[in-house]
């Protein structure tokens, strides 16, 4: 048989049985991919963490690249991303809905919980240094003591009282602030 006539054959071939061997090579796929994990769990039990550590290393170094291929990836596949994802959803909500339970259950949620709660409710005293003028904003130099400052001050230094990011610029400026204005007050 000449090359062009197995080409010929073989494209037949395949358009004739492509259904069933769709299902095969998935069939194969899975049974593959069951052989490869068991082997590898027999063959390398010891060698685990330096595998998962390679892993780990490799995707460290080549992170933009993967990220690119996958954002690649769902641009080209979104519409079948998105049915396989609402199957799935609609096939084992049971399954979610156990995992949620058990996950809500668990040490580290319970912490995170309690967190954003915290932060919600959070309450912020409230002692003014000094008088409200137009214009201005009120900053918390900490969680009781409030300063008016002009807004422009305000928001020239990103900050944060629950971690400290900034507070001590902005507390600077506001404190030379605050003195200006007294010292400003007294003259007159």
């Amino acid at each position: 048989m000449k090359k062009e006539e197995r080409v010929a054959y073989d494209a037949k071939y395949y358009q004739k049985n492509k259904e069933r061997i769709a299902k095969r090579d998935v069939k194969n796929k899975k049974k593959i991919a069951k052989r490869k994990a068991k082997y590898y769990k027999e063959k390398y039990p010891e060698n685990r963490e330096t595998i998962t550590k390679r892993r780990r290393e490799l995707y460290i170094e080549n992170k933009t690249n993967i990220l690119e291929q996958r954002a690649k990836y769902y641009r080209e596949n979104r519409e079948a991303i998105l049915k396989q994802n609402a199957k799935y959803l609609q096939e084992n909500k049971e399954k979610i809905k156990a995992q949620r339970v058990k996950y809500r259950k668990s040490p580290s949620c319970k912490m995170l919980r309690a967190k954003y709660q915290l932060k919600r409710k959070r309450r912020l005293g409230f002692i003014p240094l000094n008088e409200y003028f137009e214009g201005s904003n009120g900053h918390h130099i900490n969680s009781n003591i409030v300063i008016y400052i002009p807004a422009e001050m305000h928001q020239s230094v990103c900050h944060r009282l629950t971690s400290g990011q900034g507070m001590q610029k902005i507390n600077a400026l506001s404190f030379s602030f605050l003195a200006e204005q007294r010292l400003t007050e007294k003259a007159k």
